[in-house]
């Protein structure tokens, strides 16, 4: 099914594994020890198998594979909510603005939280970009947005992506009647990612005279390296900078709280997940005196150089 040899899979297991970035959740359940004994398992569809198929591959980034099976279970049952949500969501990711549009509304019933916030970052994404200021959308469309982010946050699960929960708050916060007319943040209108990563797109800088302000790194260090994985993990994230032949270990708030900028045009997101190629970045950081001496400091500002 998936067009590869064993040791094909084999090796790319070993690179997940590699990567040492296996993000754990806790999720509370009120089931009792043996609560599950009435449930009875049910048959899949040709339809369902595939999109769950597809989902595998696309968890592994082979988005083609995964777009292909996608097809052929929306040939076999166009009305599949799953398969409409996976498609929109995926579009999202290849920029396919509009494709993606119509997929999500044809998954308006999907239990899945994701699906509705992504709807709702489409439709603040269809006029001028989503450069607006949130009381500058006309009040249906303002309407739609909240009502698709309502419904994201009543149906994200308690183990729901902290990124997205928080996304999906500041977005409401500002599509709530009564606000004042500051534009949308960047965290607020960036661009969603499936999975556990979360992007967040920004415009670089143009001015490379302009650093990063000195003002940001008040009793701060200054280093210069490649930024080779970015690991999130609950509302924080590390960083891992190689500097010569040591790898330094910086701790940071969530993406949208730590000051990016850069100085060259090639960067314009910011990931979570492993760099390749590694990028050339001057991070500015607070040191910290861990006595198991895993981080070398928590992260004021990150610039990315030439």
């Amino acid at each position: 099914a998936f067009q590869a040899d064993f040791q094909t899979i084999e090796k790319e297991l070993q690179e997940y594994i590699r990567r040492d970035a296996l993000p754990t959740q806790l999720a509370p359940s009120d089931r009792q020890a043996g609560s599950y004994a009435n449930q009875q398992a049910e048959p899949l569809t040709e339809a369902e198998a595939l999109f769950y198929l597809g989902d595998l591959l696309l968890h592994i980034n082979r988005t083609g594979d995964a777009e292909a099976y996608f097809g052929r279970a929306i040939a076999l049952e166009p009305d599949l909510v799953t398969v409409q949500g996976a498609l929109g969501m995926l579009r999202v990711r290849q920029n396919r603005l509009a494709e993606a549009k119509r997929h999500l509304q044809r998954a308006a019933r999907s239990p899945n939280y994701l699906v509705h916030f992504y709807y709702a970052y489409v439709l603040s994404q269809e006029e001028a970009g989503g450069n607006q200021s949130a009381r500058e959308y006309t009040p249906e469309k303002a309407a739609a947005i909240r009502a698709a982010l309502k419904k994201s946050l009543d149906l994200a699960p308690d183990y729901a992506d902290s990124h997205v929960r928080s996304q999906a708050q500041a977005m409401l916060a500002q599509f709530t009647s009564g606000e004042e007319a500051a534009p949308a943040s960047d965290a607020a209108l960036s661009k969603p990612d499936s999975g556990q990563s979360y992007v967040w797109e920004r415009p670089p800088s143009t001015d490379s005279s302009n650093p990063v302000s000195s003002n940001n790194t008040a009793g701060g260090e200054r280093i210069r390296g490649l930024l080779t994985r970015i690991v999130c993990a609950g509302a924080g994230t590390t960083l891992f900078v190689k500097v010569g032949e040591r790898m330094l270990k910086l701790r940071g708030a969530s993406l949208d709280r730590i000051n990016f900028s850069s100085q060259v045009s090639t960067v314009k997101e910011i990931s979570c997940g492993v760099r390749r190629p590694a990028v050339p970045v001057e991070v500015a950081y607070r040191p910290t005196h861990d006595l198991r001496g895993q981080f070398v400091g928590e992260v004021l500002t990150v610039e990315f150089v030439p």
